[in-house]
């Protein structure tokens, strides 16, 4: 049973992130589908971090879908943009303290992964608040955080889920790619802090 439902949740995530990058708004429905299967693949794998992002995905991508959403009504998309280096410094502080704080927590538990748990965690909130208000820099971050993914899970036994990271990886080059040339000719301002 655990591995059909780790080909579900591969199959439906890596949906989610090609649709992401095609900027679909269905992106978010077809994440939650997948997050939903994570939460409980990954509390059954002890990695109880990621376990608990999943449920904060769940909040997110109703944030994301709604904000994708209610901007395409203003406009045809809600446009690309860049992170100004006030917001990388502030949110990778956020990021930091947020790993320390995790780590802590997962240290009361039966993990066996606590940093990497902890930090792949923390970047993962940071980051997918960045692909809802679509800053393309966003796609740098997740191709670090899914490559350190694909290490963890298969260390777990997790090998289809540690080969959707590692397609997730190729994703985020390509997200990075195609958002980046659209950026190119269509961005808005930096984004500021808010």
């Amino acid at each position: 049973m655990i591995l059909a439902l780790e080909i579900f949740g591969t199959l439906f995530a890596l949906l989610g992130v090609w649709l992401t990058a095609r900027q679909n708004n269905a992106c978010w429905a077809i994440g939650m589908i997948a997050v939903v299967i994570y939460i409980y693949l990954f509390f059954q794998s002890q990695l109880y971090g990621d376990s608990a992002l999943q449920v904060c995905y769940l909040m997110m991508s109703a944030y994301g879908w709604r904000r994708w959403v209610s901007r395409k009504k203003e406009n045809p998309f809600l446009k690309l943009s860049h992170i100004d280096f006030d917001t990388f410094v502030v949110t990778t502080l956020i990021g930091a303290i947020a790993t320390i704080t995790f780590a802590y927590f997962l240290q009361l538990t039966d993990s066996n992964m606590v940093w990497f748990d902890a930090a792949t965690t923390a970047f993962s909130l940071i980051t997918t608040w960045m692909m809802a208000r679509k800053i393309v820099e966003s796609w740098l971050y997740w191709i670090v955080i899914d490559t350190v993914y694909v290490g963890m899970l298969s260390y777990k036994g997790l090998y289809v889920t540690g080969f959707q990271y590692f397609i997730f990886t190729l994703l985020a080059i390509y997200g990075f790619h195609t958002w980046r040339k659209e950026c190119f000719f269509s961005c808005t301002a930096p984004i500021k802090n808010n």
